[in-house]
């Protein structure tokens, strides 16, 4: 029990991830700038995570995608929790984790529906949207102070992410409200996130996560399963599962306006990896426009480091 009496005391998450706070900035020692670090981290993930599903296209569905992702994240919190396994699921806030975990299965899949059902670009498009729910979200939930240099962080990466993408929006579809919905919900999941965090430990909210995911995607027991392509299966578990850690840490301690402009950093990475793997050689306007988002999350850094008391 906490002194404020409000349920045990958050679970201290494992040694393992607390080393990234090694890189984050010395002279500040900021929880908030180490929680953009994380969210990076959470990037990096998630786009080995998006070229996964790439890859085997339609040969996995989404309750699949989520069953996955579930067992990875099961297989590790029990090893991050070792002997304490079930004293991770102590809380007193089990409607809004069960909420939360319904929002994000609901997001990922009206996400998926939308890439499968719209044009690639323009579905991309609307998802990129979250960036700009996950600060109004921060403004409306926690009460925070976006000053102009966030805003504008936020906007000069959406402009560069529509640049890329080069969205057609040729043609209404309803599946678009799909898209935009889905791209909300993610946004309200991740403030629930950082709320869910300041009251229990990370580890309890991935737990609990990962319970809702597989008690929700049982369906895809029936599924035809690629075996063949198991390497691509355990990558999809190896990525997820720590990305939603490092997702859970960043949004801890930092403000959701400082997070948003990061959110577009999948896409030079995406850029870099087609290069590699892909041999897809981007356009002039292409790299202009990963450079505007660097560039903008590079000086958000630098005024944040500077301002930081």
């Amino acid at each position: 029990m906490t002194p404020d009496g409000r349920g045990a005391a958050p679970t201290r998450p494992a040694p393992v991830f607390d080393l990234l706070s090694r890189f984050s900035p010395a002279a500040s020692g900021t929880k908030r700038m180490r929680g953009v670090i994380y969210f990076m981290c959470f990037q990096a993930c998630m786009v080995a995570d998006g070229m996964v599903v790439h890859y085997l296209g339609a040969r996995i569905s989404v309750d699949q995608i989520t069953f996955v992702r579930g067992i990875a994240t099961v297989a590790l919190v029990a090893v991050l929790t070792r002997r304490a396994s079930l004293a991770v699921f102590r809380t007193r806030q089990f409607p809004l984790h069960l909420i939360r975990g319904l929002l994000t299965l609901v997001s990922l899949w009206g996400i998926f529906y939308a890439v499968a059902h719209l044009p690639l670009a323009d579905a991309a498009a609307i998802n990129y949207s979250r960036a700009l729910f996950m600060t109004l979200c921060g403004v409306v939930w926690f009460g925070e102070m976006v000053n102009l240099r966030r805003w504008s962080a936020t906007a000069a990466s959406l402009v560069g992410a529509l640049v890329i993408i080069g969205p057609t929006f040729s043609h209404w579809n309803p599946i678009y409200l799909i898209a935009l919905g889905g791209a909300a919900m993610n946004a309200v999941a991740v403030t629930a996130t950082k709320y869910l965090g300041q009251r229990d430990g990370p580890l309890t909210v991935l737990a609990y996560l990962a319970v809702v995911s597989l008690a929700f995607s049982l369906s895809a027991v029936e599924r035809g399963w690629p075996w063949d392509e198991l390497p691509a299966l355990l990558v999809l578990g190896v990525s997820g599962a720590p990305g939603l850690m490092f997702s859970q840490l960043a949004v801890r301690d930092t403000d959701m306006s400082l997070l948003a402009p990061y959110d577009y950093l999948r896409l030079p990475l995406v850029m870099l990896l087609g290069f590699w793997f892909f041999s897809e050689v981007p356009t002039v306007i292409t790299f202009c426009a990963a450079a505007l988002i660097l560039a903008s999350g590079a000086l958000l850094w630098a005024q944040e480091t500077r301002h930081v008391s």
